[in-house]
């Protein structure tokens, strides 16, 4: 993370540096002169270059002060200050601060606070706070800070370094190296390399310890103290973690491939996620209105409980849910979408270390989707192999 910070560091010096090397003053002014300080009140032109600015700078292409700056420091295309900025500096493509910054930056392209930073940094493209940033960070494509005391809003991602306190916002993808306390929310990816405390909540999410809440489609949580998740498919290696989703796998997850036949969908593959007393099965299944017709398939999700009946034989008992495509749009023949609703009791027999068999007997009640209406009710009969 820590090279991704050195690269824009660089990439905005050279841009100061440019700006800096602009000795001309083409503008109009006044200097104020107290004892051996000089500032500039007012200075408007084309390019603005002064030493020291307590007032207004305005500049048709750029606006540079070379030390402290107060006030309003405003180019065309670029504006900067060489020492620190307190005030307004806005700028058509970039503003750049060498040191700290305390007020608001605004630029077309991307603003750059080198010191400590508290305020606001605004961008269409990106913001750029490489030490501390007390305020809000808003950007039509990212934000980067080191460290973050409030909230970082972007179109597409936000990335900050050791220290995270507030809100990161972002389209696509949240990136902090550790959250003290804070919100992670976004529609794609949230990655917290360290700790997490506090609220991811997107697609994805990430942390390698989690001491707070992850809710989302996948959640994964290396090491888990104390927290939770919520998802469809929860992994991590603390076995007393709190999960609750369709699919939840710790370190003591044994995962299971199973191929049988069966009286309904006719082939079916499938994973099984075996914890310390219950499971859940994800799968697909070919055929389910027959073999004599159209090709038509399943994809089902089952959760159960299991005993342990003796070293080779165990007892398992779930309830499950499968959706039906049939892939025949003409009703008289069939519905093109199915649910079905199913219940098993089953035993599996282990027969070597690493493969087993086991039959099902149960019930299974489709319906229509499109008028919810009963469809079938038949009895389950299922016999297959396991790889352990």
């Amino acid at each position: 993370m820590l090279r991704y910070f050195h690269f824009l560091i660089t990439f905005f010096v050279v841009l100061s540096l440019s700006a800096q090397g602009l000795r001309s003053n083409v503008a109009l002014g006044w200097s104020v002169k107290k004892d051996t300080t000089s500032f500039r009140p007012l200075n408007v032109g084309v390019l603005g270059n002064v030493q020291r600015l307590k007032g207004v700078q305005l500049g048709l292409l750029s606006a540079f002060v070379h030390k402290n700056a107060t006030g309003l420091n405003l180019g065309g295309l670029f504006a900067g200050t060489w020492g620190e900025m307190r005030g307004v500096q806005v700028g058509g493509l970039a503003t750049a601060t060498r040191h700290s910054m305390r007020g608001w930056q605004a630029s077309g392209l991307a603003n750059f606070s080198g010191g400590e930073t508290k305020g606001l940094q605004t961008a269409l493209a990106i913001n750029v706070a490489p030490l501390q940033i007390q305020g809000l960070q808003l950007s039509g494509l990212a934000n980067m800070a080191y460290r973050l005391q409030g909230v970082q809003l972007a179109g597409l991602t936000n990335l900050t370094g050791p220290s995270l306190r507030g809100a990161q916002i972002a389209g696509f993808a949240n990136v902090a190296t550790a959250v003290e306390r804070g919100l992670q929310l976004t529609a794609g990816l949230n990655l917290t390399e360290g700790t997490m405390r506090g609220l991811q909540l997107g697609t994805m999410n990430y942390a390698d310890t989690l001491s707070g809440v992850q809710v989302g489609i996948l959640n994964i949580g290396v090491r888990h103290p104390r927290g939770a998740q919520i998802g469809l498919i929860n992994i991590g290696g603390d076995t007393t973690a709190f999960r609750l989703g369709f699919v939840n796998v710790d370190a003591h997850t044994r995962t299971q491939l199973l191929g049988y036949f069966g009286t309904s969908t006719k082939f079916h593959l499938a994973a099984r996620f075996m914890n310390r007393r219950t499971y859940s099965i994800l799968g697909v299944g070919t055929h389910y209105l027959g073999l004599d017709k159209n090709f038509s398939g399943a994809l089902f999700y089952r959760t159960g409980l299991y005993r342990n009946l003796s070293m080779k034989w165990r007892l398992l008992g779930d309830v499950g849910f499968s959706h039906i495509e049939t892939f025949t749009e003409n009703l008289d023949e069939g519905a093109e979408r199915l649910y079905a609703l199913s219940g098993r009791i089953g035993m599996d027999y282990q027969c070597w270390r690493k493969m087993g068999i086991f039959f099902n007997i149960g019930i299974e009640h489709a319906r229509y989707y499109s008028h919810n209406t009963h469809y079938k009710t038949r009895p389950l009969l299922e016999i297959g192999v396991i790889a352990f």
